[in-house]
């Protein structure tokens, strides 16, 4: 990990600049900023605007899904995982509840499902069971909430 900075107490920034001042250094506490890298933005052609158009009425139903998705995407670029993910739930659940709002039957319609219950095996499979010890902290966090 590379140390960027370092901010005192009094807010000013200090670097070591000798291996003495090395050795009187004590950190106190410190902080991480993760950043992930920007979208990169495509180029609107003007094929491209003339099946967005040619779309919009078939792409209309999906607009407050589209909605919920780039919010989503939105607030995970800015560390704020609860509310991205209660973004994507939202898009699972116009997709997945058949209008649904009651837990049980929301659950009920979710677990119906088989296109949302290959999805959710797919991605056990491949990003959560090769990471044991990530099964196990959400296999306990949902045993807390039940």
């Amino acid at each position: 990990m590379e140390l960027k900075r370092l901010v005192g107490r009094n807010g000013r920034l200090f670097f070591p600049e000798s291996e003495e001042e090395q050795k009187k250094l004590d950190v106190m506490s410190y902080s991480l900023r993760y950043y992930y890298p920007e979208q990169q933005r495509k180029r609107l052609t003007a094929g491209v605007f003339k099946d967005i158009i040619q779309r919009k009425s078939k792409d209309e139903s999906l607009k407050i899904v589209m909605l919920f998705h780039r919010e989503g995407i939105q607030e995970f670029h800015v560390s704020r995982y609860i509310q991205a993910c209660w973004n994507f739930y939202f898009i699972l659940e116009d997709f997945y509840a058949d209008g649904k709002t009651n837990r049980t039957q929301v659950t009920n319609n979710f677990k119906s499902n088989q296109t949302l219950r290959t999805v959710i095996q797919d991605v056990l499979d491949t990003a959560i069971k090769p990471y044991r010890n990530h099964l196990q902290n959400i296999e306990n966090f949902c045993r807390k909430k039940t």
